[in-house]
């Protein structure tokens, strides 16, 4: 077995299927680390199950010699604990990749510190890296990262650029960042590296604009929630009136629009903005409605609130896929789908990238053994991939290019609407 000398327990799932004759022959290998809610193995793998049955069926010849398997290791792990663990399993994966005579693909669901590592030995391995839920900026340093193919439905390099002309659109130019990147969780990942990527924006247009970035951490600051957001908020008032939240759910972002409001922060003088992912399980609904008694104030809160977001995908167009990876979730992995997991983005953005992957395999399957790491992932690029789920665009550095929404609360229906559609084209 490949990891024998690795004292953290790991499983190999067997291949789904076999390859046969002796045409070149391509190993595809998923690599997850711990079940988190949103991205961990067994709420990722059925999408990858749905997604690569259907596109045997499609590509029957094409996909006749592909095998797969997975590397997944148990347990529960911080963005920063996955990348660190990535060098464990280097020198494993490097023993799959050489005994494997033909061309390997990893598919990895990690946070972008965890595909940062793997992508630096995707590099030197000359493996193509597909990542779904990875978009930090910094992937499109093709230097770096030759080989990597981000899939991310939350295109931060989109998100950014959507904020900036905001900014600019209304003359703000003093902005303060309250970043949630400390705060463990799920999306803990994406708070950090978007704050990260218009910390970024900010500072390549200066002196146009002059951020102000606040880092916290709550759990651990020795006060309760409340406080810690009053005390960052009264420092806050002095500096900017344009505050942009990264809050890793929710819960937290009514938090501190609940406190603002009650540090009088939302009587028109003050305006906040969130970056936020598509529909995923570990971010929850942003809604001011919670059903408690602090509704009648988030209301009133959620009126000085911009939301900026990368669209979801079109669920009405595939309820039998959703239903069939419910399926495959409850049978094969004993676990039942809650009606936030049953549409979570992040599971599409995998199953759209085994159907990408089959799509190019299909175009290429007579030329492979003339295909390495860094030509295989030219053939992602620049090019629109037309799914079921919705269209998206690779660009030529590598990272999905997506459209972005801007919503504001209507006041009359009391749901957050849709004020503004900026197109990736």
């Amino acid at each position: 077995m490949w990891f024998g000398h690795i004292s953290l327990p790991v499983l190999l799932v067997l291949p789904t299927w076999t390859a046969s004759s002796t045409v070149q022959e391509v190993q595809v290998v998923t690599v997850i680390f711990g079940d988190a809610l949103a991205n961990g193995y067994t709420i990722q793998s059925p999408a990858y199950n749905v997604a690569f049955r259907q596109a045997r069926l499609q590509y029957p010849d094409a996909l006749a010699n592909v095998t797969r398997h997975s590397i997944y290791m148990p347990g529960t792990f911080s963005c920063q604990e996955s990348a660190a663990l990535v060098p464990l399993l280097a020198m494993d994966l490097q023993d799959a990749i050489e005994r494997h005579h033909g061309l390997s693909v990893l598919i990895s669901p990690g946070c972008s510190l965890e595909v940062a590592n793997l992508g630096d030995f995707a590099r030197e391995w000359n493996v193509p890296l597909l990542a779904i839920v990875a978009g930090d900026a910094s992937l499109k340093n093709i230097e770096r990262f030759p080989t990597v193919v981000s899939f991310a439905s939350s295109d931060h390099n989109s998100l950014v650029e959507a904020t900036l002309r905001l900014l600019e659109l209304h003359a703000w130019s003093t902005v303060t960042l309250l970043c949630d990147d400390l705060t463990p969780g799920t999306l803990g990942g994406f708070s950090a590296a978007a704050c990260r990527a218009l910390t970024a924006g900010l500072a390549q247009n200066y002196p146009k604009f002059t951020p102000n970035i606040r880092h916290f951490n709550w759990q651990s600051a020795g006060m309760n929630q409340t406080d810690l957001i009053a005390n960052m908020l009264e420092r806050t008032q002095t500096e900017s009136r344009v505050i942009v939240i990264f809050a890793a759910t929710a819960v937290l972002l009514r938090r501190i629009l609940i406190v603002a409001h009650r540090c009088g922060m939302s009587q028109g003088d003050y305006v906040f903005l969130t970056l936020i992912p598509p529909k995923a399980p570990a971010l929850g609904t942003v809604d001011w409605r919670f059903g408690d008694a602090e509704d009648q104030v988030a209301f009133v809160a959620f009126q000085s609130l911009i939301v900026i977001h990368n669209p979801n995908a079109n669920w009405g167009a595939i309820p039998d896929v959703l239903q069939e990876i419910a399926n495959e979730t409850e049978s094969i992995y004993n676990r039942t789908l809650t009606a936030e997991q049953f549409r979570s983005d992040l599971t599409i953005a995998g199953y759209e990238v085994v159907t990408s992957l089959a799509e190019i395999l299909n175009e290429s399957h007579q030329t492979l053994d003339l295909i390495s790491g860094t030509t295989f992932r030219a053939k992602f690029l620049n090019r629109t991939f037309n799914q079921r789920s919705r269209s998206f665009f690779i660009g030529d550095n590598g990272m999905r290019v997506c459209d972005v929404v801007l919503n504001r609360l209507n006041t009359t229906s009391g749901y957050l609407q849709v004020r503004l559609l900026t197109d990736s084209n």
